[in-house]
């Protein structure tokens, strides 16, 4: 569950209390918009289009990042998830 939904959901009902239930709506949806807000402020699709990232930072990811970063293909991720169900049989 989302931190955020643990979160809001008391927090709703304390506001409804408190402030009336029109209220929940408004600072929520407030909240939403400083998040987005700081979203299209800080988050960038690429290392490389970051304007405040340091050269040696860009290079460490460009280096570790090299063939998915990781180093295992998705069919051996799904392997091991299939092999773990099995396992614990869920």
């Amino acid at each position: 569950m989302a931190l955020g939904t643990v979160v809001s959901l008391p927090f709703s009902g304390i506001l409804a209390d408190s402030l009336g239930w029109e209220w929940v709506f408004y600072i929520q949806g407030g909240l939403s918009l400083i998040w987005c807000v700081l979203w299209l402020v800080f988050v960038y699709d690429t290392p490389q289009s970051h304007p405040r990232i340091h050269p040696a930072e860009l290079e460490l990811f460009e280096t570790t990042m090299e063939g998915g970063g990781h180093g295992h293909s998705v069919f051996y991720l799904r392997h091991h998830l299939i092999v773990i169900k099995q396992r614990f049989k869920f």
